[in-house]
């Protein structure tokens, strides 16, 4: 059985903001290094008031009005997320509150950041696989901002927030869909928030309670593992690199994903790129490309690549469209 995505909305802040605003924090000539490599010019940052669930929920709201989907006939929900609103309960039941959702329905939380819209597609295809469920909410995003400083050059100019809603459903059409997941936990060092939970240790500088990136360790595990990431998942969908109509990566760094494509030999024109507007946005990113840069109303063959904290990666070989709703709404 395969799966297909019925409705995806997106959902951004809209408090937009420019690269200027980080002069005073970094210096003009930093902004301008880190804005040539990352390829990022602006993003959207929440409000102290706006959480995750908050931008997911009103995604969520916007398909079911605008897009006539009813809500109440999805049997799980699937929250994906760093950045919950609470420790507990689960952003998952803070949403299936909010959108009034039916008392059979499942609730699952997910703590995963860039691999995470992949992830969460993954696991509802195999609860859907197993005859459990038919139509689950897909919830993604994070609010990433809330977690940076203004003068970490890392961080601070690199990500943006957002939040999205999927439909995704059993579909006895199509082609079979396949994913390869993965985790290599020596990365854990490399992007992590020391003191944000329970472990708290002696703090050594002022970013403890705040995100830590190694830029570098992480630029050197993408570049090494996702272009093989690539061709495995075309070797396991029976098809050719060439095959993909679409190859949709995690935005995490505009030299990056064109290096990528260079590498994997494919032209730019099936390799969109949006972290120029939005940032990074951890694991709303794909959802946003599917949102604004790609035309979903004729059926592809699209590849999907998640890769990030932990380390971790997730692909996915899907054939989609076309999309009956999909939209990007500000908050």
């Amino acid at each position: 059985m395969a799966i297909s995505i019925d409705s995806i909305v997106s959902c951004v802040p809209r408090n937009r903001v420019t690269n200027e605003f980080f002069v005073p924090h970094l210096g003009e000539k930093v902004v301008e290094d880190i804005a040539k490599l990352t390829g990022v010019s602006t993003r959207y940052w929440a409000d102290e008031n706006q959480t995750t669930a908050d931008l997911c929920i009103a995604a969520a709201k916007h398909m079911s009005s605008a897009g006539n989907i009813d809500l109440g006939l999805c049997d799980a929900v699937i929250f994906v997320s760093q950045t919950p609103d609470y420790i507990l309960p689960g952003s998952a039941f803070v949403a299936h509150k909010e959108l009034n959702l039916s008392a059979d329905c499942t609730c699952l939380d997910i703590n995963a950041g860039c691999t995470g819209y992949v992830l969460g597609l993954s696991l509802a295809h195999d609860l859907i696989k197993a005859g459990r469920y038919r139509k689950i909410l897909l919830l993604a995003g994070d609010t990433i901002s809330k977690t940076t400083t203004n003068d970490d050059r890392s961080t601070a100019m690199i990500f943006g927030d957002a939040g999205t809603a999927t439909i995704v459903t059993a579909s006895e059409v199509g082609n079979a869909n396949h994913f390869i997941i993965g985790s290599d936990s020596s990365g854990i060092e490399s992007l992590k928030i020391q003191n944000g939970m329970f472990r708290q240790q002696e703090k050594t500088q002022g970013l403890d309670d705040h995100l830590f990136m190694d830029g570098a360790a992480v630029f050197n595990f993408t570049l090494k593992a996702i272009p093989n990431l690539l061709h495995d998942l075309a070797d396991k969908s029976g098809k050719a690199v060439q095959d993909f109509d679409q190859v949709l990566m995690h935005q995490a760094n505009a030299f990056m994903l064109r290096h990528i494509a260079k590498k994997s030999g494919l032209g730019m024109e099936r390799v969109p790129i949006n972290i120029g507007e939005f940032g990074n946005t951890s694991s709303a990113t794909i959802p946003l490309l599917l949102c604004n840069e790609v035309d979903i109303s004729k059926p592809s063959n699209y590849a999907f690549l998640g890769f990030g904290v932990g380390f971790s990666w997730a692909a996915a070989s899907m054939e989609l469209g076309p999309i009956p709703f999909s939209d990007t709404v500000y908050l």
